[in-house]
């Protein structure tokens, strides 16, 4: 691992459920049991800032269940919520301390026409047994111990998360979306490196449900956070930890297993970029 750089971190939240035999649709918002749809999309922001860092989005989604958080990219900010007929929405943006506002000319994702070619560079790595520890250890010894997860309440010890090689590609893509194109949100970029989008033909940027269905994962739950700006899982984790969306998905009782993409990339705002995905199997 690198040595911290001392640079801005972001954090983000996105999470959904789907209850078999519901229609579903890709929407952001949700209502909150603890994370969320119908499926139903709930957003919202948490910006805010450790030593000078910041975090991003959560989604919570769920056909017709109920969960909560969401972040999308900010500092630290409480999700956005974004309404879906017969759904509730979740909370105003409420903001911690905001150094610097997030600037405003960070590249937006451009939509790509459906032929263009998926980059010839994307592979997704073999991750080490070792990684696969580390990562488990910093989440599990968390939902090990009863949280405090501000807003989105108390959460008693939970289970154990277990790997999820498609959890871990449909994340590390996403990682390497947002590296290369030195962006931060749960939305893919819509671009070469948004690999999901151009497999499937989209005109806009992939979701978090879309890349985890391109890599065949049967789920009854999904939930995603998003961080950058550190190199380490354990103070990755305790960003997560400190912000009521994203403790909530690592807390929430319904996940049975995680993946986590990790990457870095000299040139661009971040450096270090994570993306975990959770989820519970049908």
């Amino acid at each position: 691992m690198r040595q911290i750089r001392q640079c801005k971190s972001l954090i983000g939240i996105y999470s959904l459920a789907i209850v078999l035999g519901v229609n579903s649709c890709d929407v952001s918002g949700g209502s909150s049991s603890t994370p969320t749809l119908m499926p139903t999309y709930t957003a919202r922001i948490m910006p805010t800032y450790l030593p000078t860092p910041t975090l991003t989005p959560t989604y919570w989604e769920t056909p017709i269940l109920t969960y909560s958080p969401t972040l999308t990219p900010s500092y630290w900010a409480t999700p956005v919520p974004t309404t879906i007929p017969t759904y509730s929405p979740t909370p105003t943006p409420s903001y911690w301390a905001t150094p610097t506002p997030m600037p405003t000319s960070l590249p937006t994702p451009t939509p790509i026409p459906t032929s263009s070619p998926i980059s010839t560079s994307f592979t997704i790595p073999y991750i080490s047994e070792n990684d696969r520890v580390e990562y488990l250890n910093a989440v599990n010894n968390a939902r090990a111990q009863r949280q405090d997860c501000g807003s989105e309440g108390v959460f008693n010890a939970a289970p154990a998360l277990v790997w999820s090689d498609q959890l871990y590609r449909a994340a590390y893509e996403h990682s390497y979306d947002l590296a290369n194109t030195n962006t931060f949100s749960h939305a893919g970029s819509g671009t070469i490196y948004d690999i999901t989008a151009q497999k499937l033909g989209l005109t806009a940027g992939s979701s978090m449900r879309q890349r985890i269905d391109n890599y065949d994962y049967q789920w009854s739950n999904i939930g995603e956070n998003i961080a950058a700006g550190y190199d380490n899982i354990e103070t990755t984790v305790a960003l997560w930890m400190a912000s009521d969306g994203h403790c909530a998905n690592i807390m929430n009782p319904n996940f049975t297993e995680m993946g986590i993409g990790y990457l870095e990339k000299d040139d661009t705002d971040y450096y270090y970029y994570w993306t975990q995905n959770f989820g519970r199997p049908k």
